[in-house]
């Protein structure tokens, strides 16, 4: 019996363990033209809330899972709601870490999808401009 009730306990640990892992799992985004992909997340996790302004940090990795090369610099995000023609109701902010970027000032203010946009510039490139990747996201109803 004990036995038995031990394993239970490791099987039951473990699968937490797997839940844990496949929640952290977070979704890359090709950046067109370059070898380079995006990944966000939102600052204390779970999903984007219309009530309050959020922060995003922002990866750009290279096809091997790490840092992209230097010269890839991510330089503008916006976020807009096109069934309803309009964005954000803040000014976004862009700061760059060691590890990434943050992103602050993201107030996604109205249930609803959206789409995010987020402009990577390769400075090595004689071509103005950059990549636009844009991200497709629902911003759930809150219910009280």
């Amino acid at each position: 019996m004990i036995k038995l009730q031990t394993l239970s306990m490791c099987l039951f640990l473990l699968a937490s363990s797997a839940i844990g892992f496949a929640a952290q799992v977070v979704p890359s985004h090709p950046v067109a033209g370059t070898p380079v992909f995006l990944t966000y997340t939102i600052d204390g996790g779970g999903s984007f809330n219309s009530d309050r302004v959020q922060k995003l940090t922002v990866k750009l990795l290279g096809r091997d899972g790490k840092a992209a090369p230097a010269e890839f610099e991510l330089n503008g995000f916006d976020a807009r709601m096109p069934e309803h023609n309009h964005g954000m109701v803040t000014k976004a902010t862009i700061q760059k870490k060691s590890t990434g970027y943050d992103v602050g000032g993201v107030k996604l203010h109205m249930p609803g999808k959206w789409v995010l946009e987020f402009m990577v510039s390769n400075k090595a490139s004689k071509v103005s401009g950059g990549a636009l990747v844009i991200v497709p996201v629902k911003v759930p109803v809150e219910i009280e």
